[in-house]
C-alpha cells in the first residue's frame, strides 16, 4: 500500500531490483473462480463517498490545528505517538459517530474562542476610547 503518487517510483524500484514480479489478480480469467469465492463484491466508492471521506478528512485536519494552536500556552504540546496496527484493527477501532461528536465538539469550542476573541477587541477598542 502506497499513496498513489509514490506507486510508479515504487514500482520502478522493484522492477528495477528484478526479483519481484506483480501480477494483476483482478483482470485474469484463471483467478475469476477464486475471486468470486472469497471477494465476492469488489468495494465501490462512489464520489460522493470519497467527497464525504475528503471532507471528515479536511474537519480532522481543521479540528487538530485550532487545538495545537489555541491550547494551553503554559504546557507542552503533547502529540500522540503513532501506533503500528493492521487494517483490521483500524477498520475494527473506527467509530464515526465519536469522530464526527469530537469534531463537533472541538467546532463550537472554536465559535466560542472567536466569539470571545471579538468581544475581547471591542471592549479593548472601548477602552481605549474611554
Amino acid at each position: 500500500m502506497a499513496e498513489k503518487k509514490q506507486q510508479d517510483t515504487i514500482l520502478q524500484m522493484l522492477q528495477g531490483m528484478q526479483s519481484v514480479e506483480m501480477e494483476d489478480i483482478l483482470h485474469t480469467q484463471e483467478n475469476e473462480e477464486w475471486l468470486q469465492k472469497y471477494f465476492p463484491e469488489n468495494p465501490v466508492f462512489d464520489d460522493t463517498t470519497l467527497l464525504n471521506f475528503s471532507e471528515q478528512l479536511t474537519r480532522v485536519k481543521e479540528a487538530l490545528a485550532f487545538i495545537r494552536n489555541h491550547g494551553s500556552s503554559k504546557q507542552k504540546i503533547h502529540t500522540l505517538k503513532r501506533k503500528e496496527m493492521d487494517i483490521l484493527r483500524l477498520e475494527s477501532s473506527y467509530d464515526e459517530t465519536q469522530l464526527t461528536g469530537f469534531l463537533t465538539q472541538v467546532k463550537k469550542l472554536q465559535e466560542q474562542w472567536e466569539q470571545v476573541e471579538s468581544s475581547l477587541t471591542y471592549w479593548q477598542e472601548a477602552e481605549k476610547v474611554l
